[in-house]
């Protein structure tokens, strides 16, 4: 929303200057998709997560199916969006080829070339879970994806539209999300790391969880750092420690993580606590709805109970 005003103040005192709302839209659009199909698959092992409960109305889950997984589909579906976001990509990458100098979040590109040359220098999960060495890991990896991309889309005697539907669209794909992948953690880091917050213990925990998003992003596709070199033997096993590190440390927080939020008023507690008192919860939370609270109509009694006890429907 900010840059979104913001841009629009650019263009407003600045003749019409569109370069903002270039990177807003390539932004909104890039993470758009991301978050989209972030969620639909992190809703999925949430759901598994909660064994049977998963499939209870009172767990919350099918709500949020059914509130969450149109979104992949309004206001333009992802293969779309990381069209739009690409190309805003290729104007940088081209800016690069003439010698100018990207900044903010786009900086890591002007050391694309040195970043692919580079080798993950972490020899334990310490040095792993830094935030330079995460930083540099997220990097690599777009900025492999982004070269190896371009060195195809580059190429005039193709059809742009034929590269990015019929040729190239896997990879155009896979580099607007590690560009993406990358922005977002950036600037999760940076918002945190300026902001000043009324608990200390605040920043801490949220430090952590850009670990954690970190490290599963990097999980996710490693290719491209074997690809380039930048990962070698015995990278995988220090990734898989890392993340089994930060998991155990993110552990203890996950229900308070968890209860935290409310989603539309509705209580997403009935999931059961550490205690594994799921129904008595459940039960608990049916006579607390505020449906109990309101007076109950003269027509329940004789119409409406009895439908919910009768064997056979009587028409």
């Amino acid at each position: 929303m900010e840059l979104s005003e913001a841009a629009q103040k650019h263009f407003n005192d600045h003749n019409g200057d569109v370069s903002l709302i270039e990177m807003s839209h390539h932004l909104a659009a890039g993470m758009k998709t991301f978050m989209v199909q972030s969620w639909y698959f992190s809703m999925d092992e949430v759901r598994q997560s909660l064994g049977g409960a998963g499939y209870s109305l009172a767990s919350g889950i099918a709500q949020l199916w059914i509130d969450g997984s149109s979104s992949a589909t309004y206001e333009g579906t992802p293969v779309i969006l990381n069209q739009q976001s690409a190309k805003y990509l290729y104007k940088q990458l081209k800016a690069i080829e003439k010698d100018k100098t990207l900044k903010g979040v786009f900086t890591y590109m002007n050391d694309m070339q040195l970043l692919l040359k580079a080798k993950c220098s972490a020899t334990n999960v310490t040095e792993f879970l830094s935030f330079k060495n995460l930083t540099r890991t997220l990097q690599t990896r777009a900025a492999f994806n982004l070269q190896k991309t371009w060195d195809f889309f580059k190429n005039p005697k193709i059809a742009m539209k034929v590269k990015a539907n019929e040729l190239y669209a896997t990879l155009e794909q896979k580099m607007v999300r590690s560009h993406i992948s990358y922005v977002m953690y950036q600037q999760a880091l940076d918002y945190i790391l300026n902001h000043r917050f009324t608990d200390d213990k605040i920043p801490e925990l949220l430090l952590l969880m850009v670990k954690v998003f970190a490290v599963k992003q990097i999980m996710l596709d490693t290719q491209p750092l074997y690809a380039c070199g930048y990962f070698e033997r015995g990278a995988k096993k220090l990734l898989d420690e890392a993340f089994t590190l930060v998991l155990a440390e993110l552990r203890p927080h996950m229900v308070p993580l968890t209860e935290a939020f409310t989603i539309d008023a509705q209580d997403f507690n009935v999931i059961g606590n550490k205690y594994g008192d799921i129904y008595e919860l459940q039960l608990e939370t049916a006579k607390a709805s505020r449906l109990n609270r309101t007076a109950v109509p003269p027509y329940y009694e004789k119409y409406m109970k009895p439908t919910m006890t009768m064997h056979k429907a009587k028409l």
